[in-house]
């Protein structure tokens, strides 16, 4: 084996492994990972012991069980392996999703040929924060996230010389329709994107665009009537919610899409406009001409949703948005990979996918729709620009490095590392630093959750807490009512609002204390100290440990 090859594999193994690690280390250290990582052990849990899934779940997330891909794997693990329930489902979706910075850079480098920029997009990958935090948790899209890299290299691979990798899509596509929404709707729109851009820049049609192109209809065919015939709660609620339009209308979607696409390659073709040459002149300048704006954009975003709100959500990042800074600095590198990228011959699929996913998160960003959340959309955009980063870093440092050709690679090298390794004691805020956010549940929660099965009354507690009573005991969910229960201080209003609801019992841990997370992407505030001292002083306890407290109110 050829010295270049040993230390490509050794690098891919180490980035490997230290993706599993940063990814792995919640899941030491809390019981249960995500604020919705309770209602998935239930559902797993309900697929080993009867096969079927629970469809009429009286509480949120209602899609999910139309959505069994993640259940059916963890479930099948813990038949086939005899590991518990909890240890399947918190951790065979991570391991999988540690392997995506390694399927990157497969994908990097069948369209760049070049094992440098596809390194260091795998490298940014396995520790980039929101990346790397997003697919720490056990949930649907962190399966689904593995499934779509998988197509996404066959989709690079199709061509008239590799039409067998088409018998890999349909049952692939198949298993990413049954797993996520979200990453389903992400992967057309990358296919489509892709070979919209592709062709938008060529004066004739790619011949292995044509193979796509049947790629492209048979993963949407396949996804599109999985919606439209099985998944009822998602058909009815999240493609209205996101469309405005009846939901069959979706079917119509992404072909119109494509016949418009068809008729702007016409267009443009007849037209034969090429874009000037100048823009891409290798200087400093033109660098700076482009990064400066990027930065600035980028910057004034990030403050945004540190110090108003994360665009769609009525949640702050808070002062920990300094921390992220310098990744911003470095992501800034991959306009650089403008000046190269369209002379790769597939290169310009990975320009589209970026620009798609942009738009869609701009999309999200002006309707602040609850199906296009941006910070859902996030990790998608990321995967792109992780290509386009390891492009403009390796030229950044071959046009305007100062160093003699030998040590630009070690400087490049530790730059990266530098910068990508600051970030990593911030992947996981402490609570204090997340604005009162948390997503952790310890082994007393769980052990509080359990013994819960012994009430008969409605038990209010937030989302976080609903998700492990939800998974111990199959407590129906408290955390989308009630506000007064937990911040008024007027203990007139917290008596009227439990009766209006119907509450029995009251349960709260350490955490909630420090921050009650009443809905998705609120910001989480503290327990007021007046509705304490009246649970305290009126309510009969019924359970207390140094971490979990209960009381019948």
């Amino acid at each position: 084996m050829k010295r270049k090859s040993k230390v490509i594999l050794l690098s891919l193994l180490s980035i490997t492994l230290i993706s599993l690690l940063l990814r792995t280390i919640p899941l030491f250290r809390y019981s249960m990972w995500g604020i919705d990582c309770g209602e998935y052990i239930y559902y797993t849990g309900r697929w080993t012991e009867t096969g079927s899934s629970y469809l009429s779940i009286d509480g949120w997330a209602q899609a999910y069980p139309y959505f069994p891909g993640m259940f059916v794997l963890s479930g099948s693990f813990v038949l086939i392996s005899g590991s518990s329930t909890l240890e399947s489902t918190v951790f065979l979706p991570v391991i999988l999703s540690s392997f995506v910075p390694l399927m990157v850079f497969l994908v990097s480098y069948k369209i760049t040929k070049r094992w440098k920029p596809s390194l260091i997009a795998s490298i940014f990958l396995s520790v980039v924060a929101p990346f790397v935090y997003n697919h720490s948790q056990p949930k649907p899209e962190t399966v689904g996230v593995f499934i779509m890299m998988i197509l996404l290299i066959c989709f690079v691979m199709l061509s008239k010389k590799s039409k067998k990798f088409y018998l890999l899509v349909i049952p692939t596509a198949l298993a990413l329709a049954v797993t996520h929404h979200l990453t389903s709707y992400f992967l057309i729109l990358f296919m489509l994107g892709g070979i919209f851009i592709s062709e938008l820049s060529k004066r004739r049609t790619d011949k292995d665009n044509i193979y796509r192109l049947f790629g492209y209809i048979s993963v949407t065919a396949i996804v599109i009537s999985f919606w439209m015939i099985y998944a009822d709660p998602f058909r009815e609620r999240r493609i209205y919610q996101a469309l405005g339009t009846p939901s069959y209308s979706i079917i119509l979607g992404p072909f119109a899409v494509l016949i418009i696409a068809y008729i702007l390659v016409k267009l443009r073709r007849r037209s034969d406009y090429v874009l000037p040459i100048n823009i891409h002149k290798q200087d400093l300048r033109s660098f700076i001409k482009f990064a400066v704006p990027a930065l600035l954009i980028s910057s004034l975003l990030l403050l945004f949703a540190g110090y108003y709100r994360v665009p769609g959500r009525d949640f702050k990042l808070g002062p920990q948005v300094f921390f992220y800074f310098p990744l911003i600095f470095l992501g800034i590198l991959a306009v650089e990979a403008r000046k190269i990228i369209k002379f790769f011959k597939d290169g310009m699929h990975v320009v589209g996918w970026f620009l798609f996913a942009t738009i869609s998160m701009i999309l999200g960003i002006i309707t602040e729709d609850s199906s296009l959340l941006p910070m859902r959309q996030l990790s998608f955009l990321i995967l792109p620009l992780a290509i386009l980063l390891g492009l403009g870093v390796v030229q950044v440092f071959d046009l305007y490095n100062p160093l003699k050709k030998k040590w630009k690679t070690t400087g490049m090298i530790v730059l990266v590392i530098l910068l990508l390794s600051w970030s990593i004691p911030f992947t996981y805020p402490e609570q204090e630093r997340a604005s009162g956010y948390h997503e952790g549940s310890d082994w007393e929660d769980v052990e509080a959750a359990i013994w819960s099965r012994n009430l008969d009354g409605r038990i209010a507690t937030d989302h976080r807490m609903s998700a492990v009573l939800f998974a111990a005991s199959n407590q129906n969910l408290t955390w989308v009512d009630g506000f007064d229960m937990y911040f008024s201080p007027d203990h007139d209003e917290i008596r009227r609002e439990l009766d209006e609801l119907n509450i029995s019992y009251i349960l709260w841990d350490q955490e909630m204390l420090r921050g009650v997370t009443t809905a998705p992407g609120v910001t989480p505030y503290p327990f007021d100290e007046s509705a304490l001292e009246f649970y305290r002083r009126n309510d009969y306890s019924i359970y207390k440990t140094e971490e979990c407290e209960a009381y019948i109110v």
